[in-house]
């Protein structure tokens, strides 16, 4: 009977719906209670689910699931929610329980997202982060001693970074960026190969080096070498050394200070083996102070009247101060630079020849012996006045400064006395030759006063004058002058006689009278 009712209530629901299914085209239908089936429920249009829905077993949702409230996914702990496809929160997405992902997960969706992890991020092998690693609090990188994090970029630590099992890096290593950081080593620092220290080595304690060599510095400031033998190769001590015990300087040793050897027992003190070694050098660039007399048995020596031969280097620090002659057998050389000064207030004399590369300059008054004089040292320019000098003045007065070149002004020649030019028959004065000028070779001016002669009206008549020193090869240039009467001259030239100008001279007649042409004094040039 219970089946046969069960049956007829089914039939009654599919005769419901059947209705529902007419009535739908025309309105909606609202059931008012509870519909259960066996089969399959199907709903081809929206459905709207005020109130919850449940799934005894397993709820498909083909298409998009569109909640409008809170949504609930399980109901204990135990139960596991899988998502084949993409899992998507508009907002903030809240995981009560674990996230699994069995797939690659991305979390955000661009380079200015942040995403928080509160608690502990673990990642079972390998964790990736492409842009950076930012932690708020403590950080542990690994969690076994046998643990190796690899660190291929910089690490940088904003404050102290600790490390309690070794620091081992895989190229060079910086420790601080600036003068002015410490770093400070508690235990022992070793290197394999070589360490250098570009800004200075700070000890708090022992140095021990290889062979167990030490070096301590006392409270006193000495620092104390700790070895059988101590070499020192290229050392500078500037504040000095002590030796405790006897030592051995195997290449040269220099001094530039004072050498003050302490002796308690000897009375002497030895280089090499000692006076009359020839291989014993003893060399001091700074002091060398003694109250006896200084016996080298070599190139330097002294004789009997304190005089001293020097046949090497002499060098003095400041200034050199010798009593007597100074003699040298090789090359000397005053000065070290373009700005020393040498001053020799008494005689400078050199026996063969004497050289100046840099220019000679004197106080006084240069004195060349007679027959000698000042020439270059190879043929050439010789220059007398050439950089500073306003007036240069060769000879004095009364003297003859005699060319015996060629001589060329390129300014002005001025002569405030006597010039005479005496040439030989090759070397004749030219004026303006450059541009056609005639070579002058004799130059005679003065004055000569005519010889009385008497001239008829209408006739010429030859007159002559004195002028010392004419011959017939000069050319003669006379003044016009005003003669007597009615004479007028027409020619002059120079006579054959020498020592004469000839002048023609022409009465016009103007008053039918003769004239005398005496007396008058005529100014004249002549040219050879």
């Amino acid at each position: 009977m219970k089946k046969v009712l069960k049956q007829i209530g089914v039939i009654a629901l599919s005769f419901a719906f059947m209705l529902v299914g007419v009535e739908g085209a025309l309105a909606s239908s609202t059931i008012s209670t509870n519909i259960s089936t066996e089969g399959t429920l199907t709903v081809t249009g929206a459905s709207t689910l005020t109130g919850a829905v449940w799934a005894s077993s397993t709820a498909q949702v083909t298409g998009v699931l569109t909640t409008y409230g809170n949504g609930v996914f399980g109901d204990a702990s135990t139960d596991v929610q899988l998502f084949t496809g993409q899992l998507q929160a508009s907002s903030t997405s809240l995981l009560g329980g674990d996230l699994n992902t069995y797939a690659n997960s991305t979390f955000g969706n661009a380079a200015t997202d942040v995403n928080l992890f509160t608690g502990t991020l673990q990642a079972s092998t390998t964790a990736l982060f492409t842009s950076g690693l930012t932690t708020y609090g403590n950080s542990t990188f690994g969690d076994a001693s046998t643990d190796v994090n690899l660190f291929t970029g910089t690490l940088q630590a904003s404050t102290t970074a600790l490390f309690t099992s070794g620091l081992t890096t895989y190229g060079n290593s910086t420790f601080g960026d600036a003068s002015t950081d410490v770093n400070l080593f508690t235990g022992t620092l070793q290197a394999s190969t070589t360490a250098l220290f570009t800004s200075g080595l700070t000890s708090y304690g022992t140095i021990t080096l290889q062979n167990a060599e030490t070096i301590t510095n006392a409270t006193d400031g000495t620092i104390t070498l700790g070895a059988a033998t101590t070499s020192m190769t290229g050392a500078t001590m500037s504040n000095g050394f002590i030796s405790s015990a006897s030592s051995t300087v195997v290449g040269n040793l220099t001094v530039t200070g004072t050498f003050s050897p302490t002796q308690t027992a000897a009375t002497s003190f030895a280089v090499g083996g000692g006076y009359g070694d020839s291989g014993s050098t003893l060399s001091a660039t700074g002091d060398l102070t003694m109250n006896g007399v200084l016996d080298v048995n070599g190139y330097a020596t002294t004789s009997a009247d304190g005089s001293m031969v020097l046949r090497g280097t002499f060098q003095a620090s400041s200034t050199a101060m010798v009593g007597g002659n100074l003699l040298t057998y090789g090359n000397g050389t005053f000065g070290n630079a373009a700005t020393d000064v040498n001053l020799f207030t008494g005689t400078l004399q050199a026996s063969t020849t004497a050289l100046f590369t840099s220019g000679l300059t004197t106080y006084d008054n240069i004195f060349v012996p007679a027959a000698y004089g000042l020439d270059a040292s190879s043929g050439g320019v010789l220059n007398i006045g050439t950089t500073t000098a306003t007036t240069i003045n060769i000879g004095r007065s009364g003297q003859v400064a005699a060319m015996l070149g060629n001589a060329t002004v390129a300014g002005t020649l001025g002569v405030t006395g006597r010039t005479n030019l005496v040439n030989a028959t090759t070397t004749l004065l030219s004026i303006g030759a450059g541009n056609g000028g005639t070579t002058i070779s004799g130059l005679i001016f003065g004055a000569c006063v005519l010889d009385a002669v008497t001239i008829s009206a209408s006739t010429t008549a030859y007159a002559t004058c004195t002028a010392t020193g004419l011959t017939s090869a000069y050319g003669v240039l006379v003044q016009a002058a005003n003669l007597q009467n009615n004479l007028i001259i027409q020619s002059a030239s120079t006579t054959a006689a020498g020592n004469q100008i000839g002048f023609m001279i022409y009465n016009n007649d103007w008053n039918g009278a003769s004239g005398v042409a005496d007396g008058k004094a005529i100014s004249f040039m002549a040219v050879k």
